[in-house]
């Protein structure tokens, strides 16, 4: 009985068809990518390609600590290079908070939020929300339309906060400073889970500020 090789099968197919088998895989989990491409290094080639990284699926990355990129970095930076906006927002939290690089952290997560990135948009907008700039902070904020349902906010705080369980984060002044001038001017719900119209923006503030 003949043995068929495996890897010569998947290279005797047309590229664009070992594209397609990678696009398939990416859109699964970048586990599955790249546990292929462990078994199938050959089909590094059709994996590169910027249309199947731009698809690669970081979702299950996204709902872990950042603790668990490290296995993933190549796949990461090739992704980054072809704006996969959930690369771009895991490597944002990672500079921002895990290697304390503050402008690029924002860079790349102002690039994923630019995208309509659910978490990105939240996270960059309590940043600079936290950091004193209202006028960035709300827009980004209100996109998410929390007035009429607050649950995609909040399940977009529900996955930053799991990715920075485990990574030590440092409070910093600025967000001390901006908490106390913004606390002073609210009167209503200070000390309860209530969120109106008048405090909503800063008792995310204040969540996002006393995580760390």
């Amino acid at each position: 009985m003949a043995h068929h090789n495996p890897t010569k099968i998947l290279l005797s197919l047309p590229f664009f068809i070992q594209i397609k088998i990678m696009m398939s895989i990416a859109k699964h989990s970048v586990e599955s990518f790249q546990n292929v491409l462990t078994v199938f290094p050959s089909l590094g080639p059709a994996a590169k390609t910027p249309d199947v990284l731009k698809q690669l699926n970081f979702h299950e990355l996204t709902t872990k600590s950042l603790t668990n990129i490290l296995p993933y970095h190549n796949l990461l930076n090739l992704s980054l290079s072809v704006g996969n906006l959930e690369a771009l927002y895991l490597r944002g939290m990672e500079e921002y908070f895990k290697n304390e690089n503050i402008t690029q952290g924002l860079e790349y997560l102002h690039l994923a939020a630019q995208g309509f990135y659910d978490n990105a948009i939240y996270l960059y907008g309590i940043i600079m929300l936290s950091r004193g700039h209202p006028a960035i902070g709300i827009p980004m904020l209100d996109s998410l339309n929390w007035r009429d349902d607050k649950a995609r906010s909040d399940v977009c705080w529900q996955n930053i906060k799991t990715s920075l369980h485990g990574v030590q984060v440092k409070r910093l002044d600025i967000y001390i400073t901006t908490y106390k001038a913004t606390r002073a001017t609210i009167a209503c719900h200070r000390n309860d889970m209530r969120r109106c119209e008048a405090c909503y923006y800063f008792k995310q503030m204040k969540r996002f500020i006393f995580i760390m």
